[in-house]
């Protein structure tokens, strides 16, 4: 099987260079045994490639001469589209924001180019600047934004482009012209809040980091508690003006000060990032989540590249975000193979992993 995928790998990659047009008809191609040594396969692997590619008709094969692209492509390959990502992460790299951040613009960009697509990243200073992004747009076939790169100005300067654009990282419905994809949050705070209202907590104690997307999953997690009857005095919310990715002593000196008050009571904690801080707090403590109290957490980080502990541990809303980005490529490709009028919205529902730390009854 491994031969296989290697052979499939190196298939695809001269795939993509001859319908781009980077091996241009006629070029030649290395030798199996360059080939091999190159990508570090067996000469039967870079030769059992050249075989299919042959056959597939992207290449002719010379006895004594070596291999040539052809002159014209199979006729049933489709056009390279080339797509620009504006998504780029300018944090420093470690693996928490790895995993909260850098998976998205991987995602989308990855599953283009399985399409056959060219991808290039573009910067927010450059959506900023309205004739840098007129002139990169006019050797673009579409766009997938961030709505972190969104304000007032990038907005303006997307609007005049005469391109399909795809905005995704919101969390709620925005008023702009362009087609979204929005995860949904309300049937995983659904199912939380009916999971809490069945186990009759003392108190639930929400804490949220400042940003827009803490006030919206805190918002809409009240409202959820309420609609499944959960006693609106029994909540309590503690707002951090910080942010967990960039300063996680206000998240711990938090964690240190609750912790001696949890005993019967659900945290929720808006930021699996917020959470792993204060879980620091009541390690230190002695206070074990889901033992002594509930945590409750938003991201799954923990499914997607990051677990700072020997096991994963948080019961966490999942934002899917390999779903979303792989739907947001999927709905780009679409609108620009069909074009139509007017702008499409999908909603990707979120879900509830339950772990040890809350509703992990059937877990003992």
């Amino acid at each position: 099987m491994k031969k296989r995928l290697l052979c499939k790998n190196l298939y695809d990659f001269f795939v993509e260079r001859i319908v781009s047009g980077e091996l241009s008809p006629g070029s030649c191609l290395p030798s199996n045994q360059e080939t091999a040594c190159e990508f570090n396969v067996s000469i039967m692997t870079a030769n059992r490639a050249f075989k299919q590619l042959a056959e597939a008709g992207y290449i002719r094969r010379e006895q004594g001469r070596g291999s040539f692209v052809c002159d014209s492509l199979p006729s049933s390959d489709r056009r390279i589209y080339h797509i620009g990502i504006a998504d780029s992460v300018t944090y420093p790299v470690v693996p928490v924001l790895n995993a909260a951040l850098d998976i998205r613009p991987k995602t989308v960009s990855h599953y283009l180019q399985d399409y056959g697509c060219t991808v290039r990243m573009i910067s927010y200073d450059d959506l900023r600047d309205s004739e840098i992004i007129c002139q990169m747009a006019k050797k673009l076939d579409g766009l997938v934004i961030s709505a972190g790169f969104l304000d007032r100005i990038t907005e303006s300067n997307l609007s005049r482009l005469d391109v399909p654009i795809v905005v995704i990282n919101h969390e709620r419905l925005a008023d702009m012209p362009f087609h979204q994809l929005i995860m949904d949050m309300r049937p995983a705070l659904m199912d939380a809040a009916a999971r809490v209202v069945a186990k009759n907590y003392r108190e639930v104690i929400i804490v949220r980091e400042s940003h827009p997307n803490g006030m919206i999953r805190c918002v809409n997690f009240i409202k959820a508690l309420i609609k499944c009857g959960f006693n609106a005095k029994k909540i309590r919310c503690c707002t951090i003006k910080a942010y967990a990715l960039m300063n996680e002593q206000p998240f711990y000196e938090l964690g240190m000060k609750l912790c001696s008050d949890l005993s019967g009571k659900l945290l929720f904690s808006t930021s699996d990032v917020a959470s792993f801080y204060m879980m620091k707090a009541f390690v230190e403590s002695g206070g074990k989540p889901g033992k002594d109290f509930d945590l409750l957490s938003f991201d799954n980080l923990e499914e997607y590249g990051y677990c700072p502990f020997e096991d994963a541990v948080l019961t966490s809303i999942d934002y899917p975000k390999v779903e979303i980005s792989e739907k947001a490529a999927q709905l780009l490709l679409e609108k620009i193979e069909k074009p139509s009028s007017g702008t499409t919205i999908y909603r990707v529902p979120a879900t509830l992993k339950i772990r040890s730390t809350a509703f992990n009854d059937n877990l003992k």
